[in-house]
């Protein structure tokens, strides 16, 4: 058998090279982790280009955090005065 009938025939028992390793790659890697890190990279990328967008969102997200904070601490204070009595 020929070099190039050899090729073919392994072509023919094997199916395609590009779908067998694609499916490789799927299983030797993990892709929701990679995703998320892609997304990650998308995402900061995205504040880094607009400055001003980012400032609103990281005020707004320390606002909130501030305001939760505040009220769950405001709220155990007062259920611990009222377990003293």
């Amino acid at each position: 058998m020929s070099r190039k009938e050899a090729a073919y025939a392994a072509r023919r028992e094997f199916g395609n090279v590009m779908l067998t390793e694609e499916d490789s790659r799927k299983v030797w890697r993990w892709p929701s982790i990679e995703d998320f890190f892609m997304d990650v990279r998308f995402g900061a990328r995205m504040l880094r280009k607009n400055p001003g967008f980012t400032v609103i969102v990281v005020f707004t997200l320390a606002l909130g955090i501030a305001a939760n904070a505040t009220i769950f601490q405001f709220l155990e204070c007062v259920d611990s005065e009222e377990n003293r009595r």
